[in-house]
C-alpha cells in the first residue's frame, strides 16, 4: 500500500503521532505558565531524573533519579520503556540520558529504585533477519539513536533509531500497544527476548502461533538488590500483520522456522509480510498469574485489530486523559514556567507506584505463591516500604483514595498469605531490603489521609501481630528483625545487631507510633498504650553527654568508641538524631531547648545534600527528608521556609539531572510536591501537615471530600517567607494544620515575602503537636538520672 492508498483519517493519525521533538531540546513554546485546567500533562517531562543529579556518588543506590521515560498509567501493571546500554550507576531504571544505544523495549520497570530490577520481555525492531542468536547478548542488536529524535509524554513514548526504524508505545493498565515503522525496502523484523530480565532470567519460554499472528511466553526473574525475590511475568502479543519467516533461539542456538523454545535465554524472531506497508502494530497483555490472565487482560482492555492505527491513537488519547484526570486534581497557577514543569513532572512520578498486580478477573499471586482472587478491590505490589511511608503514600491517599485503600488492603492480604507485613515487595513476594517495619506506617498513613475503605480491623490485627510476635514473618523473613530483643530492651543492642541497630530501632519506634495512632482511631486503648510506650524508647538511645542518639549495648551502657560519622543505614548519627518526628519537643528539650536545637539545625543545613556520613543534611535520601520542617517545632518556622525553598530550587528540576538522589518509586518526587504546596506530612501515621509556605500564588486541590483552595499573594521563587496566613477567613499563626480539618474543603490564604517574618508562628503555643504519652515508662526517669549525674559547669 502506497501513501496515497492510506485513508485520510489514518493519514491524519500518522501525522499526529509523528515525533514532535526531543524532551532534551528546548520545550515547545507555551503562552503562559498557568496550565490548562484540562491538560496539565503537557507540562510533564518523563525524562526528568534519567541522568546524573548531584556530582557525588554516595553508594546509596545512585546519585541520579534512576527513573525511566516509557509509557505507563497511574499505578499501572505495565511500564513499557526503552532499555539503554548498561550503565551501572545511572540507569537502575533501565535508561540513562547519557546512553546513545537502545537494547530493546521491555514491559516492566521500577522508577527510581536504587538497584536494577525487572526489564522483563523485550521487544526490539530490527531491519533484517538475525544471522546469529540474540541469546548471545542483547548488545549485539542494539540500535543507535539521538535524543533529539526521542519524545515522551504521560502514557506515551517514541523514538526514531539512526537506522530509520521508528517506535511508538502507549498503554492501558495491563496492556501495551506498540507501533513500529520500518524503512521501505527493509526486512521488517521483531525480536522478542523472553530472557531479557536485567538480573537474568531463571526460566523463560516463547511460542509462536503464525495462524493467529501471536507470540506467547513468560519469564521468571528476581534478585532485586541481591535479594531472594522471584516473579514470573506472562505475555500474549498479537500483531497486525502475518509472518513470512520466524524462528526461536535458546542461548547460542538459533532455530529457524521453530515455533517454540524454553530456556532462560529464550526468544523469538518474526519477519512481517507486505513490506510495502512499513508499519506494524503489536498489542501485548501481561499477567503475573499466567497466560490465561494475560490473554484475558488483553481481551478486556485492548481487543481486536480491525483498525490498528486508529486503535493506537484511541489508546494513547485515553492514557493522556487518565493522566490529566489525576494530575488535574492538583492545579497550580501563577508560577514560572520552569516551576510549573517541575511540579507536574514530580507529581507524575509520584503517582506511578505501587503498581497493579491483579488481573481483570481479580487473580493475583500471593506471598504464599498461590493464586488468590481480589474480591471488591484491586491488588497492588511494588511497595518501596522504607521510602514511601514518609510522604508519597500520603499524597496518593489524598489524591486517589480508592487506589490507596486498595493498596493498604493489599498489604493486609500480603501479611495474611505470607505470614507478616513486607519490608519491600517487588512483584509478588517480600524482599528483605532496608530496615524497620514500614508497612505499618504505610497503612496508618493511608488511613490518616482519608483513604479508609479497607478492612480496618483486619489491618490492625496484622499490624499488631507484626509489632509484638517474634514468629511473624513474611516469606520466611522476620517482619521485625530482632523483635524479641527489641521488646526486651526497648531497642536493638548494637553489640548484638551491629551498625544497623540504631536506625532499625528508630524505624521500629516510628512504626509503633503509627500503630498507636491507628489503634487509637479504632478505639483499641490497650494496643495504643503498648505501642506508644515502645515508641518512646528512643529516649533510651539519646546520650546527654554526647548530645546525639547513639547505640546502646545489651548491658545498658552506651557503646564505647562512638563515631558520629560511622555508616549506619544510609546515614550517620548526626542525621539519625533528628528522626523522632512524633516527639520533637522532648528531643529538643534534651538538646538544651529550642534555641539550641535551631542552632544545630542551622549548622546541619549549611549543606543540603552532603551524603550519608557527614555533619550535614542529606536531602537526596530518606533519613533526613523530614528535617527542614523541624524548625516549626523549634519556634523558628521562617527557617523551614528558607531551607525547603532553597532545596527545591537547587536540587530539583524537570530535567534529566533534576533529582538529588534516586526517586525510590516516587518518594523524592512527593517531597517536592508537598514542598511546593507549602505543606508536609511530618509525622508518619498522623495527619499533621507542617507548614512552610507555597511556591505558587494559586493552588487548587480537588479531593474526594471537597476542594482546598490555597492563595499566596506575592509567592514565587524568591519569596519563601510567610508574612501572614488565614484559614477559612480566620487569622492563623500555627505553622501546622491537620488534614482532617481540610479534607472536606478549606480556603487557605497566605501573604508571602522575600524577608523572614520571625513573629509569625514562633510563639511556644503555635508549635505543632509532640506526643509524649508513654514517655515516663519508656525511659524518662533514666534520662533524669543521667542528667543529674552529669558534671556541673
Amino acid at each position: 500500500m502506497q501513501l496515497g492508498d492510506i485513508p485520510r483519517r489514518a493519514l491524519r493519525v500518522i501525522l499526529v503521532l509523528g515525533l514532535a521533538g526531543s524532551a532534551f531540546a528546548k520545550p515547545p513554546a507555551l503562552a503562559h505558565a498557568d496550565p490548562d485546567t484540562v491538560d496539565p500533562a503537557r507540562y510533564v517531562n518523563p525524562f526528568a531524573g534519567t541522568g546524573q543529579g548531584q556530582l557525588n556518588f554516595y553508594f546509596t543506590g545512585g546519585n541520579s533519579g534512576n527513573t525511566y521515560p516509557g509509557a505507563n498509567l497511574p499505578f499501572g501493571m505495565i511500564q513499557w520503556s526503552p532499555d539503554t546500554t548498561p550503565n551501572l550507576i545511572f540507569n537502575q531504571g533501565g535508561y540513562s540520558s547519557y546512553d546513545r544505544q537502545i537494547l530493546g523495549f521491555s514491559l516492566t520497570h521500577l522508577s527510581g529504585a536504587g538497584c536494577s530490577a525487572f526489564e522483563d520481555i523485550s521487544f526490539m525492531p530490527i531491519l533484517s533477519l538475525p544471522a546469529r542468536s540474540p541469546g548471545l547478548g542483547r548488545a549485539s542488536f542494539a540500535a543507535s539513536f539521538a535524543h533529539d529524535r526521542e519524545s515522551a509524554a504521560p502514557g506515551f513514548y517514541a523514538v526514531r533509531f539512526d537506522d530509520g526504524i521508528q517506535t511508538r508505545l502507549t498503554v492501558t493498565p495491563r496492556t501495551g500497544i506498540g507501533m513500529f515503522s520500518y524503512p521501505r525496502n527493509s526486512d521488517p523484523t521483531m525480536l522478542i527476548d523472553a530472557g531479557s530480565s536485567v538480573n537474568g532470567a531463571s526460566a523463560a519460554n516463547v511460542r509462536i502461533d503464525p495462524a493467529r499472528r501471536e507470540v506467547t511466553g513468560s519469564a521468571t526473574s528476581g534478585g532485586f538488590c541481591g535479594g531472594h525475590d522471584h516473579h514470573a511475568v506472562y505475555f500474549v502479543a498479537r500483531f497486525s500483520r502475518g509472518f513470512t519467516a520466524y524462528g526461536t533461539w535458546n542461548g547460542n542456538a538459533l532455530n529457524r522456522q521453530s515455533t517454540g523454545s524454553e530456556g532462560k535465554r529464550s526468544g523469538a524472531y518474526l519477519r512481517f509480510s507486505d513490506q510495502s506497508s512499513p508499519t506494524v502494530l503489536v498489542k501485548v497483555g501481561i499477567s503475573y498469574v499466567g497466560l490465561a490472565g494475560a490473554r484475558a487482560n488483553l481481551q478486556a482492555e485492548d481487543p481486536g485489530m480491525r483498525d490498528p492505527i486508529g486503535d493506537f491513537q484511541r489508546v494513547r488519547e485515553r492514557a493522556h486523559a487518565a493522566w490529566n484526570a489525576l494530575l488535574g486534581r492538583v492545579q497550580v497557577r501563577g508560577g514560572t514556567l520552569a516551576d510549573t514543569r517541575t511540579f507536574y513532572s514530580m507529581l507524575y512520578r509520584a503517582l506511578l507506584f505501587p503498581s497493579l498486580c491483579s488481573d481483570v478477573n481479580g487473580q493475583y499471586v500471593g506471598f504464599d505463591g498461590r493464586v488468590h482472587i481480589a474480591r471488591a478491590y484491586l491488588h497492588y505490589c511494588n511497595f518501596s516500604g522504607w521510602d514511601i511511608y514518609r510522604s508519597q503514600i500520603q499524597l496518593v491517599a489524598m489524591l486517589a483514595p480508592r487506589p490507596a485503600g486498595d493498596m493498604a488492603w493489599s498489604l493486609v492480604q500480603d501479611a495474611r498469605e505470607g505470614g507478616g507485613l513486607p519490608l519491600w515487595s517487588p512483584a509478588n513476594m517480600n524482599d528483605n531490603q532496608q530496615v524497620g517495619d514500614p508497612s505499618i506506617p504505610i497503612i496508618a498513613d493511608v488511613y490518616a489521609f482519608g483513604a479508609t475503605e479497607f478492612n480496618l480491623r483486619a489491618a490492625l490485627d496484622v499490624m499488631r501481630k507484626g509489632a509484638v510476635d517474634p514468629a511473624a514473618a513474611s516469606n520466611g523473613v522476620p517482619e521485625r528483625w530482632g523483635v524479641a530483643h527489641y521488646l526486651r530492651y526497648g531497642y536493638l543492642p548494637d553489640d548484638l545487631f551491629g551498625p544497623a541497630a540504631v536506625p532499625t530501632s528508630l524505624e521500629y519506634m516510628t512504626a509503633d507510633f503509627a500503630l498507636a495512632r491507628f489503634a487509637r482511631a479504632l478505639g483499641d486503648s490497650a494496643t495504643y498504650a503498648g505501642a506508644m510506650q515502645r515508641a518512646q524508647h528512643w529516649i533510651e538511645l539519646y546520650d546527654l553527654a554526647s548530645g546525639f542518639i547513639q547505640g546502646r549495648r545489651s548491658d545498658g551502657r552506651f557503646s564505647p568508641n562512638f563515631n558520629l560519622h560511622a555508616w549506619l543505614v544510609e546515614g550517620d548519627a548526626i542525621q539519625y538524631t533528628w528522626m523522632v518526628p512524633f516527639n520533637l519537643a522532648t528531643l529538643f528539650r534534651l538538646m538544651g531547648g529550642n534555641i539550641v536545637a535551631a542552632a544545630r539545625l542551622d549548622r546541619f543545613f549549611t549543606r543540603l545534600n552532603d551524603g550519608p556520613t557527614s555533619d550535614y543534611a542529606f536531602l537526596g535520601n530518606e533519613p533526613t527528608l523530614e528535617t527542614p520542617w523541624e524548625y516549626d517545632w523549634a519556634g523558628q518556622p521562617s527557617k523551614a521556609q528558607r531551607v525547603v525553598r532553597e532545596a527545591m530550587l537547587s536540587l530539583y528540576s524537570a530535567t534529566p539531572g533534576g533529582y538529588p538522589g534516586n526517586d525510590d518509586l516516587g518518594e523524592l518526587s512527593s517531597w517536592y510536591v508537598f514542598g511546593a504546596l507549602g505543606l508536609y506530612p511530618e509525622i508518619p501515621g498522623d495527619d499533621v501537615l507542617a507548614v512552610a509556605g507555597p511556591l505558587f500564588p494559586r493552588v487548587m486541590l480537588r479531593l474526594a471530600g471537597g476542594e482546598i483552595q490555597i492563595t499566596a499573594r506575592g509567592a514565587g521563587d524568591q519569596a519563601p517567607y510567610i508574612q501572614s496566613m488565614t484559614v477559612n477567613g480566620k487569622p492563623w499563626t500555627h505553622p501546622w494544620l491537620r488534614f482532617a480539618d481540610l479534607a472536606r474543603g478549606a480556603i487557605i490564604r497566605f501573604t508571602m515575602g522575600s524577608r523572614a517574618n520571625p513573629r509569625w508562628g514562633g510563639n511556644p503555643g503555635d508549635a505543632p503537636p509532640s506526643y509524649t504519652a508513654g514517655l515516663a515508662s519508656a525511659g524518662g526517669s533514666r534520662v533524669k538520672r543521667q542528667r543529674a549525674s552529669r558534671p556541673k559547669g
